[in-house]
């Protein structure tokens, strides 16, 4: 639920595999019960105060060596499924978090700084927010699936 709360049946998780040396993640996100979705962006907490953006996990920055089925609507623009799918460098962080590796992104994962927000066409600041992120292992893509040059 995002701050300020809404009135939402919308769920979601957000699934991160970083490679042993944390120089490659793969995400998966998948909604259910949302609408007319306009973006999902990973945040981080910065010491100041504000929140900032730092990854967009509806841009696919690694493309998939293989088909996966994604999302689908199933009612009136509603969503349910992966809506976002890829692989990600440090060149793809955004933000505060530009320049900066994906161990130290790992760090923010594991010390609670970072959130996903999902934003829609109803409630642009956010539809839904959440912090916990799900480890994936062979439910998602191995890191050699993605193209990475």
């Amino acid at each position: 639920q995002h701050t300020p709360g809404v009135n939402t049946d919308a769920i979601g998780f957000v699934s991160l595999k970083f490679t042993d040396d944390s120089t490659r993640l793969v995400y998966n996100v998948n909604l259910d019960n949302i609408h007319n979705v306009t973006g999902a962006y990973l945040y981080y907490s910065t010491p100041n105060g504000n929140d900032a953006r730092v990854l967009n996990l509806l841009h696919e920055a690694r493309e998939s060596n293989k088909h996966f089925k994604v999302s689908e609507t199933v009612g009136p623009r509603e969503t349910t499924g992966t809506v976002g799918l890829g692989g990600v460098t440090k060149h793809d962080l955004e933000g505060p978090l530009k320049g900066n590796s994906l161990s130290h992104l790992h760090k923010l994962v594991d010390e609670g700084k970072l959130f996903i927000v999902v934003h829609t066409k109803d409630f642009p600041n956010g539809e839904i927010r959440g912090n916990s992120f799900v480890g994936i292992d062979r439910v998602f893509p191995d890191l050699d699936e993605f193209r990475w040059n």
